[in-house]
């Protein structure tokens, strides 16, 4: 596994204005048999280093791979983990556009120009096909920062009801039990759980749910939870979702002889609207499985 990083770039207006408007990346794959991984996440600087995106792709052999991202920021960096057996033959180029497609030199870095990173490596589980029990109301998936250090985790919760390709649920996220969505504006009025003829557990009110995999970083020692509440009754033949967790494998120190050495734990559970788990929506840690066996460990 290798890491590479583009490193910070300096993206401050001139005459009002950037002189990057998008990034382009592209990826190439000369291995003629093997496939690659490729793992990129992209960072605005802008007073704190924040994850703006974060996608996984397998790279075919002799595949190249070619995708734009809005980088109207004033600072950025790209950070690419590569893996898998065409690893070795996986070159990387990333390269700065104004708003009217030109190419911006000083913002122009190919493959030699990127710096290797030593940092933590990262991994994708997976629940699997989770068949829904019609009694669960929400989906909750809960990711426990067990490290000493922030953690950064995406959680897809993925609706596969008769779909192909699924569709993200909207999602609500929890930092030790507070909402971290965004309130609507003028609408900012708590997050609706109350009791109400028995049932205690309603969809947030006043904030707006994450429509895409929902990236969150993990003070040390913290509990992040994400609910999902399925818009949609259980339909046959096919009512079935899934969770997947992107998450750091730099395993914690010291290591506990019974505990997983992730620094992340993660369950998810059906969950109905009195509050009961539904068993057969129960997935917990040491039952989640990694995506891809080229996932880095």
């Amino acid at each position: 596994m290798a890491i590479l990083s583009t490193g910070p770039i300096e993206n401050r207006p001139v005459g009002g204005v950037r002189p990057t408007q998008q990034v382009t990346v592209k990826i190439d794959n000369n291995d003629s048999t093997n496939s690659s991984s490729v793992l990129l996440q992209g960072y605005h600087l802008n007073g704190t280093r924040t994850l703006y995106v974060l996608e996984l792709f397998i790279v075919a052999p002799n595949q190249v791979v070619t995708k734009d991202y809005f980088a109207n920021f004033d600072a950025i960096e790209f950070v690419f983990t590569t893996s898998g057996p065409a690893e070795g033959s996986t070159e990387i180029s990333v390269w700065g556009k104004s708003g009217s497609g030109q190419l911006i030199a000083a913002h122009r870095l190919v493959l030699d120009e990127l710096s290797v990173s030593v940092g933590p490596g990262v991994q994708t589980v997976t629940s699997g096909p989770i068949f829904r029990d019609a009694d669960t109301s929400f989906i909750q998936v809960s990711a426990l920062n067990v490290s000493n250090a922030p953690q950064t985790v995406t959680v897809s919760i993925l609706n596969w009801q008769n779909l192909c390709p699924p569709e993200e649920f909207p999602k609500f996220g929890f930092l030790c039990g507070e909402i971290v969505n965004e309130p609507e504006i003028g609408n900012g009025n708590g997050d609706g759980v109350t009791i109400q003829n028995g049932v205690i557990f309603f969809p947030p009110v006043g904030f707006i749910p994450v429509l895409t995999p929902f990236t969150f970083t993990i003070p040390a020692g913290q509990l992040f939870s994400v609910q999902a509440y399925p818009p949609d009754p259980v339909i046959p033949p096919n009512p079935i979702y899934e969770v997947q967790v992107t998450h750091p494998t730099d395993p914690v120190h010291p290591p506990d002889p019974i505990l997983p050495p992730d620094p992340i734990r993660v369950n998810t559970w059906g969950i109905d609207g009195f509050g009961f788990i539904q068993e057969g929506n129960t997935v917990l840690h040491h039952q989640f499985t990694r995506f891809l066996p080229i996932d880095p460990i």
